[in-house]
């Protein structure tokens, strides 16, 4: 099945790269399939477990979320492809 994958324009190099997977997580990764748009965020495990103890919450939330054990670029698009063989990103809300 064809898709697509966008990323933040502002990401240009690998230096970008570098940055974002140290910090363990990047928002606003855009799925296009089946003329749907979906607004993925990826962390790893490691930066959930950091933000639901620093929140004040006691919990953590996103919408569309996807949690890796090992965060980076490859590790998403492995993720991304699995979850549009299985099908799984029909559960994904859509964005309008």
């Amino acid at each position: 099945m064809k898709y697509t994958i966008e990323y933040h324009s502002d990401i240009e190099d690998d230096m970008d790269w570098f940055d974002i997977e140290s910090k363990n997580y990047l928002r606003d990764v855009v799925l296009t399939i089946e003329n749907k748009n979906y607004n993925l965020y990826f962390s790893g495990i490691e930066r959930v477990m950091y933000d639901i103890i620093n929140s004040g919450q006691g919990y953590f939330f996103k919408k569309n979320l996807i949690l890796l054990p090992s965060f980076s670029k490859k590790a998403m698009e492995e993720t991304i492809e699995k979850i549009v063989e299985n099908g799984v990103y029909k559960s994904f809300i859509e964005d309008y």
